[in-house]
């Protein structure tokens, strides 16, 4: 987590660098890119992710056979994205700059594809400090060069090739060590293969309808609006990102455990490991929010600069759709280890309808506003409806009495930023991790032996 904030910290100067540089026209455009890729590529996911965790770390399963026939399916399934990306973005109404940055950028997400199923080597075996350089180191490579093609005032492609590079190199860094805990071939094995659609398939199709809501809104609003109001919302929808990814790394240290616990029926351990996940959730999310709705126009001021002031009213709204994901990826991977992914479906295609339709009536009268405000509703119905399904699969009732510590160290935080609201951004950030951090501890939130606990977390799995 510590080398994840590192990689966060990174990221968050790189968009600084590029949103100063392109400006909010600029940055409209490289939104677009983007999120009209995540769009095409949804059908390269698959679930695959998800159940590459899952299937490594069954009892009695063949890692080796089963990664390598999960990466195959995986590279088919990118190589038919990779086709579909070139028909249909040359369909599009987009100007030339942005179908050709369209085209570059599929290399990144080609590879990126790829290295995801790779993680659940780091995940089962609790490596996650290798695969936090590699992301830290990978996004170093991006920030250096985007500076400099920034500096020589090359323009936008070159910065989705800069994008590419610190993706080739991460890349290959995760390949390089998941090839030495596990061995990976090529494998085509059409039984695991169709075991493997088998129980992905309905994730697939709830990916595919959560992604179809998710970035929406970004492509309607590339329709609809100018492309200087796509940057001023895909400025805070990038920290949302950001904020999304790191919370996915830390749950993902815990999908093994789950599946581990609930294969074995040992609910008591299970009970322990859900706490823990909601416990962390809850730690970070009480300051987050607070933070957010004190300073957001300071922070991305700060991130993205003067132009962007306006997306941290914009964030104030997102900060909470961010929370809800948060704790509906926590039931969802319960849900996903029980193979009760099916039970979703209903949930997902209702809300990516209602969600779709409401971008199309209200985003071309109301813009971003309308796509903030919508994000929020249907990531509040999706984390409702995960809460249903993971209670009739596991009834966990949590204990709140770390949720009312962390609760009242954030409004003690809040007091203390609100009379600092003023000073520079990062000295308000840090006295405000201190305030909180320090009343926590103070107030029993946690103890020397919960640090410990957490950095000995590989000693206590069995």
């Amino acid at each position: 987590m510590l080398g994840r904030t590192g990689a966060i910290a990174v990221a968050l100067i790189t968009m600084g660098v590029i949103t100063r540089y392109l400006g909010r026209d600029g940055y409209g455009d490289y939104t677009t890119i983007i999120a009209f890729l995540q769009i095409i590529w949804i059908f390269t996911d698959f679930g695959l992710q998800m159940i590459s965790i899952q299937s490594i770390s069954e009892k009695g399963a063949d890692e080796s056979e089963v990664l390598s026939n999960l990466l195959s399916l995986r590279i088919f399934l990118s190589i038919v994205s990779l086709g579909l990306t070139f028909l249909v973005t040359f369909l599009t109404p987009y100007p030339r700059i942005i179908k050709v940055g369209i085209i570059f950028a599929s290399l990144s997400f080609f590879l990126n594809s790829i290295s995801v199923i790779l993680y659940s080597v780091y995940q089962k075996y609790l490596l996650m400090g290798k695969l936090a350089l590699a992301d830290t180191l990978s996004k170093i490579i991006i920030l250096a060069f985007t500076a400099i093609f920034a500096w020589l005032n090359h323009g936008l492609l070159w910065i989705v090739l800069a994008m590419n590079l610190g993706t080739v190199f991460l890349f290959i860094f995760i390949f390089y060590y998941a090839n030495r805990k596990i061995k990976i071939k090529y494998r085509v094995n059409y039984r695991i293969w169709k075991k493997i659609i088998g129980k992905t398939l309905p994730l697939a199709i709830t990916i595919s309808l959560n992604l179809l809501y998710f970035k929406g809104d970004i492509v309607i609003l590339s329709f609809y609006r100018s492309a200087s109001e796509v940057g001023l919302y895909g400025a805070p929808y990038r920290v949302l990102e950001v904020l999304i990814n790191f919370i996915y790394l830390f749950l993902g240290l815990l999908m093994p455990q789950i599946t581990f616990y609930y294969s074995s029926k040992n609910f008591d351990a299970l009970k322990k490991v859900m706490q823990f996940g909601y416990d962390i959730l809850v730690v970070f999310s009480f300051p987050i929010i607070l933070g957010t709705l004190l300073i957001g126009p300071q922070l991305m001021k700060f991130i993205a600069g003067n132009e962007f002031a306006v997306s941290g009213d914009v964030l104030k709204i997102l900060i909470f759709a961010t929370v809800a994901i948060f704790f509906a990826s926590l039931f969802g991977y319960l849900i996903v280890s029980a193979n009760k992914q099916k039970e979703t479906i209903k949930f997902y295609f209702v809300n990516a309808v209602i969600s779709l339709t409401a971008y199309f009536i209200f985003i071309p009268k109301y813009g971003f506003w309308a796509a903030a405000v919508i994000t929020l509703i249907s990531e509040t119905f999706i984390l409702a409806t995960s809460f249903y399904i993971a209670k009739r699969i596991f009834v966990f009732k949590a204990d709140l009495t770390l949720a009312r510590k962390a609760a009242l160290a954030s409004l003690i935080m809040s007091l203390a930023l609100y009379f600092i609201r003023t000073a520079p951004v990062l000295l308000s950030l840090a006295l405000a991790v201190a305030v909180y951090f320090s009343a926590l501890y103070i107030l029993g939130g946690f103890s020397k032996e919960t640090i410990f606990k957490i950095f000995n977390l590989k000693k206590e799995r069995t």
